[in-house]
Protein backbone atom coordinates (compact mmCIF):
# COMPACT_ATOMS: atom_id res chain seq x y z
CA UNK A 1 0.00 0.00 0.00
CA UNK A 2 1.07 3.45 -1.26
CA UNK A 3 2.52 5.96 1.38
CA UNK A 4 -0.58 7.91 2.70
CA UNK A 5 0.82 11.60 2.03
CA UNK A 6 2.07 10.57 -1.36
CA UNK A 7 0.72 9.01 -4.93
CA UNK A 8 2.76 7.00 -6.70
CA UNK A 9 4.57 8.94 -9.56
CA UNK A 10 3.35 7.36 -12.90
CA UNK A 11 -0.26 7.69 -11.31
CA UNK A 12 -2.74 9.45 -13.83
CA UNK A 13 -3.19 11.59 -10.94
CA UNK A 14 0.17 12.39 -9.71
CA UNK A 15 0.66 15.54 -11.42
CA UNK A 16 -3.09 17.16 -9.82
CA UNK A 17 -2.36 15.85 -6.66
CA UNK A 18 0.99 17.42 -6.43
CA UNK A 19 -0.80 20.66 -7.30
CA UNK A 20 -4.09 20.23 -4.86
CA UNK A 21 -3.35 17.29 -2.75
CA UNK A 22 -0.80 18.22 -0.82
CA UNK A 23 -2.90 20.92 1.06
CA UNK A 24 -4.68 18.18 2.56
CA UNK A 25 -4.63 17.21 6.06
CA UNK A 26 -5.41 13.03 6.90
CA UNK A 27 -7.32 12.19 10.28
CA UNK A 28 -8.29 8.88 10.86
CA UNK A 29 -11.92 8.32 12.66
CA UNK A 30 -12.53 5.40 14.53
CA UNK A 31 -10.94 1.98 15.36
CA UNK A 32 -11.33 0.88 11.86
CA UNK A 33 -10.40 3.44 10.77
CA UNK A 34 -11.99 5.88 8.55
CA UNK A 35 -9.73 7.64 6.69
CA UNK A 36 -10.54 11.43 5.55
CA UNK A 37 -8.68 13.75 3.84
CA UNK A 38 -9.53 17.14 4.97
CA UNK A 39 -9.53 20.58 2.88
CA UNK A 40 -10.10 23.39 5.39
CA UNK A 41 -11.53 26.58 4.51
CA UNK A 42 -12.30 28.26 7.94
CA UNK A 43 -14.05 27.28 10.94
CA UNK A 44 -16.94 29.06 10.46
CA UNK A 45 -17.77 27.26 7.08
CA UNK A 46 -20.14 24.79 6.16
CA UNK A 47 -19.02 21.02 6.32
CA UNK A 48 -19.00 19.09 3.03
CA UNK A 49 -18.44 15.64 3.77
CA UNK A 50 -17.76 13.51 0.48
CA UNK A 51 -18.61 9.94 -0.22
CA UNK A 52 -16.40 8.68 -3.77
CA UNK A 53 -18.07 6.43 -6.30
CA UNK A 54 -18.09 2.81 -7.02
CA UNK A 55 -14.39 1.43 -6.40
CA UNK A 56 -12.48 5.00 -5.77
CA UNK A 57 -11.37 6.72 -2.89
CA UNK A 58 -11.07 10.57 -1.95
CA UNK A 59 -7.65 11.56 -3.47
CA UNK A 60 -8.73 10.60 -6.86
CA UNK A 61 -11.03 13.70 -6.33
CA UNK A 62 -8.46 15.78 -4.99
CA UNK A 63 -8.81 18.23 -7.61
CA UNK A 64 -12.68 18.59 -7.23
CA UNK A 65 -12.48 18.84 -3.36
CA UNK A 66 -9.97 21.42 -3.23
CA UNK A 67 -11.75 23.73 -5.63
CA UNK A 68 -15.00 23.54 -3.89
CA UNK A 69 -13.47 23.90 -0.54
CA UNK A 70 -12.75 27.65 -2.46
CA UNK A 71 -15.86 28.20 -2.53
CA UNK A 72 -16.14 28.65 1.12
CA UNK A 73 -16.32 25.13 2.59
CA UNK A 74 -14.29 22.73 4.46
CA UNK A 75 -14.18 19.85 2.42
CA UNK A 76 -13.94 16.10 3.82
CA UNK A 77 -12.93 13.26 1.68
CA UNK A 78 -14.34 10.14 2.74
CA UNK A 79 -12.83 6.60 2.37
CA UNK A 80 -15.58 4.21 2.77
CA UNK A 81 -14.12 1.11 4.81
CA UNK A 82 -12.68 -1.06 2.79
CA UNK A 83 -11.63 1.38 -0.13
CA UNK A 84 -8.60 3.59 -0.33
CA UNK A 85 -6.66 4.19 2.71
CA UNK A 86 -9.55 3.11 5.71
CA UNK A 87 -9.45 0.23 7.29
CA UNK A 88 -11.19 -3.19 6.31
CA UNK A 89 -11.92 -6.14 4.32
CA UNK A 90 -11.39 -4.23 0.29
CA UNK A 91 -14.37 -3.86 -1.35
CA UNK A 92 -16.50 -4.76 1.85
CA UNK A 93 -19.43 -2.75 3.55
CA UNK A 94 -23.55 -2.62 4.10
CA UNK A 95 -25.38 0.51 3.96
CA UNK A 96 -25.71 0.61 7.93
CA UNK A 97 -22.26 0.36 8.42
CA UNK A 98 -21.49 3.50 6.20
CA UNK A 99 -24.04 4.91 7.85
CA UNK A 100 -22.68 4.53 11.07
CA UNK A 101 -19.01 4.93 9.89
CA UNK A 102 -20.43 8.40 8.85
CA UNK A 103 -22.00 9.38 12.07
CA UNK A 104 -18.41 8.95 13.45
CA UNK A 105 -17.06 11.18 10.93
CA UNK A 106 -19.80 14.01 11.89
CA UNK A 107 -18.96 13.58 15.34
CA UNK A 108 -15.39 13.82 14.70
CA UNK A 109 -15.27 17.22 13.59
CA UNK A 110 -18.56 18.68 15.05
CA UNK A 111 -16.04 20.27 17.83
CA UNK A 112 -13.83 21.74 15.56
CA UNK A 113 -16.49 23.50 12.91
CA UNK A 114 -20.08 23.46 13.20
CA UNK A 115 -23.23 21.43 12.60
CA UNK A 116 -23.92 23.17 8.86
CA UNK A 117 -23.28 19.98 7.23
CA UNK A 118 -23.78 19.06 3.92
CA UNK A 119 -23.44 15.20 2.69
CA UNK A 120 -22.14 14.71 -0.81
CA UNK A 121 -22.61 11.43 -2.70
CA UNK A 122 -20.55 10.61 -6.14
CA UNK A 123 -22.38 7.75 -8.23
CA UNK A 124 -23.20 4.89 -5.99
CA UNK A 125 -22.14 7.09 -3.45
CA UNK A 126 -25.41 9.10 -3.96
CA UNK A 127 -27.35 6.12 -2.33
CA UNK A 128 -25.29 6.21 0.78
CA UNK A 129 -25.13 10.03 0.97
CA UNK A 130 -29.11 9.78 0.78
CA UNK A 131 -28.97 6.98 3.56
CA UNK A 132 -26.90 9.10 6.24
CA UNK A 133 -29.09 11.98 5.39
CA UNK A 134 -32.12 10.50 6.27
CA UNK A 135 -30.13 8.94 9.62
CA UNK A 136 -28.73 12.31 10.55
CA UNK A 137 -30.48 15.43 11.59
CA UNK A 138 -26.96 17.26 11.06
CA UNK A 139 -27.00 17.03 7.72
CA UNK A 140 -29.13 20.60 6.54
CA UNK A 141 -28.48 18.88 2.68
CA UNK A 142 -27.89 16.78 0.27
CA UNK A 143 -25.88 16.74 -2.98
CA UNK A 144 -26.56 13.87 -5.25
CA UNK A 145 -24.03 13.38 -8.28
CA UNK A 146 -26.89 10.85 -10.31
CA UNK A 147 -29.26 9.53 -8.33
CA UNK A 148 -31.11 6.00 -8.38
CA UNK A 149 -33.65 3.75 -6.12
CA UNK A 150 -33.90 0.90 -5.31
CA UNK A 151 -37.95 0.71 -5.87
CA UNK A 152 -38.06 2.23 -9.24
CA UNK A 153 -35.24 0.97 -11.21
CA UNK A 154 -34.48 2.69 -14.86
CA UNK A 155 -35.39 -0.65 -16.81
CA UNK A 156 -36.26 -4.37 -16.85
CA UNK A 157 -32.88 -5.24 -17.01
CA UNK A 158 -31.87 -3.27 -13.66
CA UNK A 159 -34.90 -4.21 -11.84
CA UNK A 160 -33.94 -8.24 -12.64
CA UNK A 161 -29.89 -7.14 -11.69
CA UNK A 162 -30.71 -5.72 -8.32
CA UNK A 163 -33.15 -8.62 -7.21
CA UNK A 164 -30.61 -10.87 -8.39
CA UNK A 165 -28.28 -9.25 -6.34
CA UNK A 166 -30.66 -8.96 -3.17
CA UNK A 167 -31.23 -13.05 -3.51
CA UNK A 168 -27.57 -13.62 -3.73
CA UNK A 169 -26.21 -11.72 -1.16
CA UNK A 170 -28.53 -13.86 1.41
CA UNK A 171 -27.35 -17.30 -0.23
CA UNK A 172 -23.41 -16.35 -1.02
CA UNK A 173 -22.45 -13.05 -0.11
CA UNK A 174 -18.63 -12.99 -0.12
CA UNK A 175 -19.04 -14.23 -3.82
CA UNK A 176 -17.05 -11.49 -6.13
CA UNK A 177 -18.08 -9.73 -8.85
CA UNK A 178 -15.85 -7.55 -10.76
CA UNK A 179 -18.08 -4.26 -11.67
CA UNK A 180 -16.97 -4.20 -15.22
CA UNK A 181 -18.69 -7.18 -16.28
CA UNK A 182 -21.84 -4.59 -15.88
CA UNK A 183 -20.35 -1.36 -16.47
CA UNK A 184 -17.86 -0.29 -19.13
CA UNK A 185 -15.13 1.22 -17.57
CA UNK A 186 -13.31 1.66 -19.95
CA UNK A 187 -15.71 3.95 -22.15
CA UNK A 188 -16.30 6.03 -18.77
CA UNK A 189 -12.60 6.53 -18.18
CA UNK A 190 -11.60 6.91 -21.75
CA UNK A 191 -10.33 10.15 -20.99
CA UNK A 192 -8.34 9.18 -17.70
CA UNK A 193 -6.26 6.99 -18.71
CA UNK A 194 -8.08 3.53 -17.68
CA UNK A 195 -5.10 1.31 -18.33
CA UNK A 196 -2.75 3.29 -15.97
CA UNK A 197 -5.50 3.13 -13.12
CA UNK A 198 -5.72 -1.19 -14.07
CA UNK A 199 -1.77 -1.13 -14.11
CA UNK A 200 -0.61 1.36 -11.39
CA UNK A 201 -3.28 2.08 -8.56
CA UNK A 202 -3.60 -1.17 -5.94
CA UNK A 203 -6.24 0.82 -4.26
CA UNK A 204 -9.32 1.21 -6.80
CA UNK A 205 -11.39 -1.72 -6.14
CA UNK A 206 -12.82 -3.36 -9.35
CA UNK A 207 -13.91 -6.49 -7.45
CA UNK A 208 -17.07 -6.31 -4.63
CA UNK A 209 -18.89 -9.18 -2.69
CA UNK A 210 -22.00 -9.51 -3.51
CA UNK A 211 -22.84 -8.78 0.43
CA UNK A 212 -21.72 -5.41 -0.69
CA UNK A 213 -23.96 -4.78 -4.20
CA UNK A 214 -26.97 -6.66 -2.47
CA UNK A 215 -27.27 -3.51 0.24
CA UNK A 216 -26.58 -1.05 -1.70
CA UNK A 217 -29.00 -1.76 -4.70
CA UNK A 218 -31.62 -2.95 -2.65
CA UNK A 219 -32.17 -0.44 0.06
CA UNK A 220 -35.14 1.16 0.22
CA UNK A 221 -35.15 5.10 0.77
CA UNK A 222 -37.69 6.69 2.70
CA UNK A 223 -37.38 9.92 0.85
CA UNK A 224 -40.00 8.24 -1.02
CA UNK A 225 -42.36 8.42 0.97
CA UNK A 226 -41.81 10.77 3.89
CA UNK A 227 -40.00 14.65 3.33
CA UNK A 228 -37.17 16.09 5.51
CA UNK A 229 -35.93 18.92 7.04
CA UNK A 230 -32.83 18.75 4.89
CA UNK A 231 -32.18 20.44 1.10
CA UNK A 232 -31.98 18.37 -1.55
CA UNK A 233 -30.62 18.58 -5.68
CA UNK A 234 -29.38 16.15 -7.80
CA UNK A 235 -26.66 17.02 -10.38
CA UNK A 236 -26.13 15.00 -13.54
CA UNK A 237 -24.33 15.37 -16.99
CA UNK A 238 -27.63 15.81 -19.59
CA UNK A 239 -24.92 12.90 -21.77
CA UNK A 240 -24.99 10.64 -19.10
CA UNK A 241 -24.82 7.00 -20.26
CA UNK A 242 -25.65 5.50 -16.81
CA UNK A 243 -28.28 7.84 -15.29
CA UNK A 244 -30.11 9.32 -18.44
CA UNK A 245 -31.53 12.79 -16.49
CA UNK A 246 -35.25 11.49 -17.67
CA UNK A 247 -34.76 8.77 -15.48
CA UNK A 248 -34.27 11.48 -12.91
CA UNK A 249 -36.97 13.37 -13.79
CA UNK A 250 -39.40 10.58 -13.18
CA UNK A 251 -38.07 9.56 -10.41
CA UNK A 252 -37.96 12.95 -8.20
CA UNK A 253 -41.68 13.64 -9.47
CA UNK A 254 -42.51 10.58 -7.62
CA UNK A 255 -40.57 11.20 -4.12
CA UNK A 256 -42.09 12.71 -1.55
CA UNK A 257 -39.31 14.60 -0.54
CA UNK A 258 -38.07 17.40 -2.69
CA UNK A 259 -35.16 17.51 -4.98
CA UNK A 260 -33.90 20.19 -6.99
CA UNK A 261 -32.85 19.00 -10.22
CA UNK A 262 -29.24 20.27 -12.05
CA UNK A 263 -27.95 19.24 -15.38
CA UNK A 264 -24.44 19.98 -16.99
CA UNK A 265 -25.33 20.57 -20.22
CA UNK A 266 -23.34 18.48 -23.01
CA UNK A 267 -21.65 16.69 -19.68
CA UNK A 268 -21.08 12.94 -19.39
CA UNK A 269 -20.96 10.72 -16.19
CA UNK A 270 -17.37 11.60 -14.97
CA UNK A 271 -18.12 14.99 -13.81
CA UNK A 272 -15.96 15.59 -10.56
CA UNK A 273 -12.92 14.66 -13.11
CA UNK A 274 -14.04 15.77 -17.07
CA UNK A 275 -15.85 18.81 -15.58
CA UNK A 276 -14.85 20.26 -12.36
CA UNK A 277 -15.37 23.80 -13.09
CA UNK A 278 -18.88 23.68 -14.34
CA UNK A 279 -19.66 21.33 -12.06
CA UNK A 280 -18.68 23.19 -9.01
CA UNK A 281 -19.83 26.79 -9.77
CA UNK A 282 -23.55 24.71 -10.00
CA UNK A 283 -23.35 23.29 -6.80
CA UNK A 284 -22.13 27.15 -5.51
CA UNK A 285 -25.42 28.68 -7.39
CA UNK A 286 -27.20 26.24 -5.66
CA UNK A 287 -25.97 26.09 -1.98
CA UNK A 288 -26.31 30.19 -2.23
CA UNK A 289 -29.45 29.82 -3.64
CA UNK A 290 -30.43 27.35 -0.09
CA UNK A 291 -28.24 30.18 1.66
CA UNK A 292 -26.48 27.75 2.74
CA UNK A 293 -23.76 29.82 1.43
CA UNK A 294 -23.72 33.99 1.03
CA UNK A 295 -24.61 34.05 -2.63
CA UNK A 296 -22.65 36.14 -4.54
Amino acid sequence: MKAENSIAPQHPFAALFNQFGRRTQIEKVGTLPVHCEVYEHSKEAPVVLFIPGLGTYSRLYCEFLAKLSECGLNVIGVDLRGHGYSGGTRGEYTVTQVVQDMKGVMDHFAARYNDQIIVFGCSMGSALAVACAEADRRVQALLCHTFFISEIPPSPFHWFGWNWLALCSMVSPQFKIDFRMFMDAKTLMKNLNYEEFVQYDQLMVWQYPIKTLGSVYSRRCQILYRQFDFKAAIISGEQDPLIHPWYIQMVTKCMRHPFDSIIIPKAGHMLPFEDVERTIEAIRKWLGKTEILSAK
